[in-house]
């Protein structure tokens, strides 16, 4: 009976922190929202995000919470021009993870797992986030990108989706190749992270990349802006 408590008490600690963590994670998106994002997007720029609402919910529902109450708390957030999913498998995500930083306790999922073998807990919390990025990309029609090629591969592609969108009839002008320079930068920022270097740290078996902009013409992109974090 005690076993049972213990089993029963340790569960409802996990709910309780992983309700908690839900809550700061969304504050702390209204807030980026409200005074960055929207702001951005009203004064004619263009708004590149490393990351969206889409990992804070996959790592909401992961962790168990309601799915549809996690949809409706970030109901608010803008609907973006194209989300980039840079999708890469549990084979291909281990090695970078061994030969750089190693094993994280949260990306290894360790506070729903204790007393697992880290390895063991890495490989099914990511497992189950990697399950969870592809249900939503089902339903929020992410364009799914192989994050397991190079990092020059992964930003040739992501360039040339990202100005389809922003410049749909390209022409060579400063303006043009201005943008063009900016996005090179960023996603290259961005790949930093997702495929690491010697000694650089891979976080996620999958990551994404949102544009949320409300301007497609010439006067946009004159003011061109990114927002990452």
């Amino acid at each position: 009976m005690v076993h049972s408590f213990e089993q029963i008490s340790f569960s409802s600690s996990i709910a309780t922190v992983a309700q908690t963590a839900a809550f700061s994670y969304a504050t702390d998106f209204i807030d980026r929202l409200e005074n960055e994002i929207v702001p951005a997007l009203r004064a004619g720029f263009i708004v590149l995000t490393d990351r969206y609402i889409y990992s804070l919910m996959a790592r909401a529902i992961v962790r168990g919470m309601d799915p549809t109450w996690i949809r409706s708390i970030y109901s608010v957030a803008l609907v973006p021009d194209a989300v980039f999913y840079l999708r890469i498998g549990i084979d291909q995500l281990l090695p970078r993870v061994v030969f750089s930083r190693g094993f994280d306790y949260w990306d290894s999922g360790m506070d729903l797992y204790p007393g697992h073998d880290m390895y063991d807990s890495f490989c099914k919390y990511q497992g189950a986030l990697l399950s969870e990025f592809d249900q939503l990309g089902e339903e929020y029609k992410f364009e799914t990108a192989d994050a397991s090629a190079g990092a020059d591969a992964v930003c040739v592609h992501l360039k040339k989706r990202i100005l389809g969108i922003l410049e749909p009839y390209p022409k060579e002008t400063i303006v043009s190749n201005s943008c063009a320079d900016l996005i090179e930068t960023f996603t290259q920022r961005v790949l930093e992270s997702l495929i690491p270097q010697p000694n650089r740290a891979e976080v996620h078996a999958g990551n994404g990349l949102e544009i949320a902009s409300h301007q497609h013409n010439s006067a946009a992109l004159r003011r061109t802006g990114w927002v990452a974090r």
